[in-house]
């Protein structure tokens, strides 16, 4: 319409003709507590842009008195294998994805992924949708949020494997309660946001893709997970599971014995920390960065949301400490869009170094997220992922 008015350049656009849609996939076998199951998405002619999963749950039933609560649905599952062409492109956990949307989302978006995956600030609304049959909904912060990719032929077809926790991990009783608490998965659908194409923009993508593949950065995720012994004052872990350009990375701490229920998001203090390069060299400024500085001075500006504030320091004491270091401008920028603003070439050598506020009267688990800059290179026969 705007070819035939005089209108302002800030009012023109310039996009294909294309019906924004959420289209909804069932899950190809039946979800359960604990076990695993596929969703089998195959649609074509489309760009894809953002997944969620919506979980059917029943009642928690089975208590004579008392309350029970499910945990945020993000910790429902142990881990998602996204799968393209055959190919695992990424491997992505509950806990990492319930901090990436806590912490690069704006508060007010926020407010609306808590309510409808269970508040973890509020035990309140968690038992009052335990109380009754609900659904519940698990964004997934995946590589289609950053490339977009365009689904056309058959290797395009996407199967997303879900491995599920336990069922006494995400049941929290509370206020005496007595009985064995009982829950049932019934359903799991996913919602896929997409953009649907016209023939004439699918024909023009292919023939492209036949000229020569094309190239879509993400951050794939590096994980691993350490134990520090109790009587530790603290710790020097060497991070041999990341290898590749890290972007950035994060990390938790959480007590061994505390890392099921409302513990999943509860995470330790810390005093300081520090990384170490393969000659033991401070790589980040040169000396440690001590928590306050981490919480509140660096992911001030490496983070979208005041998450990181509801420590013991806020009014509101949810425990949130979450810490960061960039080698990256902007992790929000490459989180969106795949973009590199600088990276450190881990080997798997490297050493993160924590100190204790105290020396550790029980163990705990050290969890550290590094976001790798990659690629999935798309040709016209077939899908794979490259490190960049």
């Amino acid at each position: 319409m705007s070819s035939v008015l005089n209108i302002p350049s800030t009012q023109h656009t310039n996009v294909e003709t294309m019906r924004h849609e959420t289209i909804i996939t069932p899950s190809t076998s039946n979800p359960s507590w604990g076990g695993y199951f596929i969703i089998d998405l195959k649609e074509k002619n489309c760009i894809i842009h953002n997944l969620t999963l919506r979980f059917s749950a029943s009642q928690i039933t089975g208590l004579t008195s008392g309350t029970a609560r499910y945990t945020p649905c993000w910790f429902w599952v142990q881990r998602i294998e996204l799968v393209m062409n055959n190919n695992v492109i990424d491997t992505i956990y509950g806990n990492q994805q319930f901090l990436l949307h806590q912490l690069f989302n704006f508060d007010e978006k926020r407010k609306f992924l808590n309510i409808t995956a269970g508040d973890y600030s509020s035990v309140a609304q968690r038992t009052a949708l335990a109380s009754s049959a609900n659904d519940y909904y698990l964004p997934l912060w995946s590589f289609f949020k950053q490339t977009h990719l365009t689904a056309i032929s058959p290797k395009d077809d996407i199967q997303i494997r879900v491995y599920m926790d336990t069922a006494s991990n995400n049941i929290v009783v509370s206020n005496g309660a007595v009985g064995n608490p009982v829950s049932t998965i019934t359903a799991c659908s996913l919602l896929t946001q997409i953009s649907r194409l016209e023939a004439p923009s699918v024909n023009a993508r292919f023939k492209e893709l036949v000229k020569k593949p094309q190239h879509y950065k993400f951050n794939e995720l590096r994980y691993g997970t350490f134990n520090i012994n109790a009587g530790s004052a603290n710790a020097s872990i060497v991070l041999s599971s990341i290898v590749g350009p890290v972007s950035f990375l994060m990390f938790t701490v959480r007590p061994t014995n505390n890392v099921s229920g409302d513990g999943y998001f509860n995470y330790s203090a810390i005093k300081d920390f520090a990384i170490l390069d393969a000659g033991s060299t401070n790589i980040v400024g040169g000396q440690s960065i001590v928590s306050t500085q981490a919480l509140y001075h660096l992911n001030k500006e490496w983070t979208r949301s005041s998450y990181t504030t509801e420590t013991a320091l806020s009014s509101t004491n949810n425990n949130a400490n979450v810490y960061i270091y960039s080698f990256g401008a902007s992790p929000v920028d490459t989180l969106y869009s795949g973009k590199v603003y600088n990276q450190y070439r881990f080997i798997g050598s490297e050493q993160l170094q924590i100190t204790f506020p105290a020396v550790l009267s029980s163990a705990v688990q050290v969890d550290v997220y590094a976001f790798v800059n990659s690629a999935v290179e798309y040709a016209s026969t077939y899908v794979k992922k490259i490190t960049v």
